[in-house]
């Protein structure tokens, strides 16, 4: 916990140098430090073994926390290069309120607000807290980043409606990390994007092409709706995951795994919410009313 408490402060003097930002929201090459890249990766690694622990002393089933590598239930903080680049968007966009849906071990959201730099940046988090670490994972950031932090615990294709229609479009940065059937990530994107500025982006991972994976489906068809535009997409990115410790170079004690992950605009002008797919309407969902702990306005 010494490490965790220090932590912010450590990168506060990495932030105070100064850093030439191209006008690119694309921009591909690092902003930051290598000693900014090393304390995100301790940040991360951190958190990461903050969870595993945590769940041992509740006995947890949860098979993926067996090792570093979170085999079946991945984040970007064991994995380099997507970290890198998340906290290199936040850098860039110096977001004042990033919203999230799927928080897992807190991960991105500690990566977001880390490369926003801000005390005044704010984090929303729609999150079902179905995990035994996700009371600790919200614990940890609470003690992270003091008041910057809200987790609205819940269904999000339930609470981010609820969200915007109470603060209308004030996200600068949503990520999209819930539940990755191709339906519900088609409902959460086009939830997420009535939450986001006009110019804001939206940001999604787990998007190979050439997988199973039903989240790009729904991403390529929020692009063919209007929903999101100028996509870009980091493709098939291999990395290998340590199974013990980071610094752990054994190949036969490594997953290797390939990773994209995609960032798109949200317009100004934005398609009905309502609006069916054109071959498929699979988009709607009715789900039953109960109370959402949304944000104070004070919170903003």
């Amino acid at each position: 916990m010494l490490l965790l408490s220090v932590l912010p402060m450590v990168l506060a003097v990495a932030w105070s140098q100064p850093v030439v930002v191209e006008e690119s929201l694309w921009k591909s090459d690092d902003m930051s430090s290598s000693m900014e890249h090393r304390f995100l990766a301790t940040l991360s690694e951190s958190l990461s073994w903050s969870m595993m622990e945590g769940a041992k002393c509740k006995n947890s089933q949860e098979p993926w926390l067996n090792t570093r590598a979170w085999i079946g239930n991945s984040h970007i903080g064991n994995r380099p290069q997507q970290n890198k680049y998340y906290y290199e968007l936040a850098k860039l966009l110096r977001p004042k309120v990033v919203c999230e849906i799927g928080m897992n071990g807190g991960n991105s959201v500690a990566t977001f607000l880390s490369g926003a730099g801000a005390e005044t940046t704010r984090a929303v988090v729609f999150d079902l807290l179905a995990f035994s670490y996700s009371t600790t994972a919200v614990r940890l950031l609470t003690v992270l980043f003091p008041k910057q932090v809200h987790v609205v615990q819940g269904n999000s294709r339930q609470a981010v409606p609820a969200f915007s229609a109470k603060f209308g479009r004030v996200c600068d940065i949503f990520s999209v990390d819930g539940d990755h059937r191709e339906k519900n990530t088609a409902i959460d994107i086009r939830n997420a994007v009535f939450a986001v500025k006009p110019g804001g982006v939206v940001i999604l991972d787990d998007m190979n092409r050439n997988s199973k994976q039903q989240t790009r489906l729904a991403f390529d068809d929020a692009v063919e709706g209007g929903f999101l535009v100028d996509p870009l997409c980091v493709e098939n990115v291999t990395i290998g995951v340590p199974k013990t410790h980071r610094f752990d170079r054994d190949p036969e004690n490594t997953r290797i795994l390939t990773s994209s992950w995609c960032v798109a605009r949200v317009p100004e002008a934005l398609p009905p919410p309502a609006r069916p797919h054109p071959q498929r309407n699979r988009h709607q969902e009715s789900l039953p009313s109960s109370p959402v702990n949304l944000p104070s306005d004070a919170f903003f």
